[in-house]
């Protein structure tokens, strides 16, 4: 006489974590791709950023769920739970690292080496058009003491080069890091500074940040100041300053044959 071997049902729950685990993801990545092509402004690209991490946390509350009626009834799909978990917790990873920076640092979407007379963005509609927004306004009380309660506030740099010399290093500089320049003009007799502006990338979802660079002649030497504002609401996650400081020291080490 044969026995049948009845197997338990799967968990219906571990199903649904698998399938919404594996949507979470291609929402985010789908979000930052067309953030990457220009497709998406900063905004849009939040937000359906956001509803792909929120998918993620949906099927990780499934998983959980899935594991508990697995646990209690013998039910199958362990296997599948377990790696929906593991999806979504790959998936919120980078997010609660950036979460966690935003909780323990100050928002500067506009920072500067030269806040009382920080470096200017030309207002010409010409300028606006291929920066592809309008000039960022003045920095506001907000950013000043964001700014201001740095343990290391952001300085400008001195470099013993003519200002025209120092000008070729940060034009140099911009075309290094792939900035897209809607300004160049190197200091003269007339205009005394030279002036860059440009259209600079966060690493990971390509946000726009609007960056001016001021080249003083002072004396045979030169003075380069720096501003750079975020476009993306809310937080800029230490881009601005990050990308400061790394072009300062960049220009600082070509000049210095570093």
């Amino acid at each position: 006489m044969r026995r049948l071997l009845v197997q338990p049902p799967r968990s219906r729950a571990a199903d649904a974590a698998l399938r919404v685990a594996l949507l979470g993801p291609a929402v985010a990545i789908v979000a930052a791709a067309a953030s990457r092509l220009g497709r998406l402004a900063p905004g849009p690209t939040l937000t359906v950023f956001a509803a792909g991490l929120g998918l993620a946390v949906l099927s990780l509350l499934f998983a959980v769920a899935a594991g508990a009626a697995i646990w209690r009834f013998g039910l199958r799909g362990a296997g599948s739970a377990a790696f929906a978990a593991a999806i979504a917790i790959a998936t919120l990873a980078w997010p609660a690292r950036l979460a966690a920076y935003a909780l323990t640092h100050p928002a500067l979407r506009d920072v500067s080496t030269d806040m009382r007379s920080p470096p200017t963005f030309s207002p010409s509609a010409s300028v606006a058009a291929a920066r592809g927004t309008p000039a960022p306004d003045k920095p506001d009380a907000a950013s000043l003491a964001a700014e201001g309660a740095l343990a290391r506030p952001p300085e400008p740099l001195e470099l013993d080069v003519t200002a025209e010399q120092a000008f070729r290093l940060a034009s140099a500089s911009a075309n290094r890091q792939g900035w897209a320049i809607v300004v160049d003009k190197p200091p003269g007799p007339r205009i005394g500074s030279g002036r860059i502006e440009a259209v600079a990338r966060t690493p990971a979802l390509a946000f726009p940040l609007d960056v001016a660079l001021r080249v003083t002649p002072a004396g045979g030497r030169s003075r380069i100041d720096m501003r750079v504002v975020a476009r993306a609401p809310l937080h800029d996650f230490g881009a601005t300053l990050s990308l400061l400081r790394s072009t300062m020291a960049d220009i600082d080490a070509a000049a210095n044959g570093r």
